[in-house]
């Protein structure tokens, strides 16, 4: 669908969803984006900061690619379409959020006959603090996104340290 002439429309929408108090403006790093009550309440909830997770390419965090790297200063991009020699991070690299940040990528691979999540290449970012903390954190989530992937275990076979 093409919205050439969309613009009028969209923001008597916005208008109306804010003056109704569905949605409210914000600014993250000087940006405005809109969000809804409700998801601003939850920033009153704690995070569990001690948990990773495996975010997937197709994730809300990350589908605009933009504001994830104006938001995180993480520069995303869904490898499989790009031709193999061009490849940084690896064919399906799913990033991981932790303490707050997006702070590494795993280039993932099932193993259906051993039942085997392979972690082809684990990229750590340069803005990961305390390793020792985040790979236990890891483990756990691994250990959950195996079972997800109908495996019995996970290898990791190479890691770029990138936190230097």
């Amino acid at each position: 669908m093409y919205y050439k002439d969309q613009q009028p429309l969209i923001k008597q929408t916005l208008n109306e969803l804010l003056e109704s108090k569905i949605i409210e403006p914000i600014l993250i790093n000087n940006m405005p984006y809109f969000t809804s009550s409700s998801a601003l309440n939850l920033l009153n909830d704690r995070l569990n900061k001690k948990q990773a997770k495996i975010i997937s390419p197709f994730d809300n965090l990350l589908i605009q690619r933009q504001r994830a790297s104006a938001i995180f200063e993480f520069d995303y991009l869904l490898e499989c379409y790009v031709p193999k020699a061009k490849r940084i991070h690896g064919y399906f690299c799913l990033p991981i959020l932790w303490d707050g940040n997006l702070v590494a990528r795993a280039d993932c691979k099932v193993d259906k006959l051993s039942k085997t999540l392979n972690v082809n290449h684990l990229h750590l970012e340069p803005k990961l603090k305390n390793k020792d903390a985040f790979f236990e954190a890891l483990d756990k989530e691994l250990h959950a996104f195996s079972i997800f992937n109908k495996c019995t275990s996970y290898v990791i076979h190479k890691v770029s340290d990138n936190t230097h």
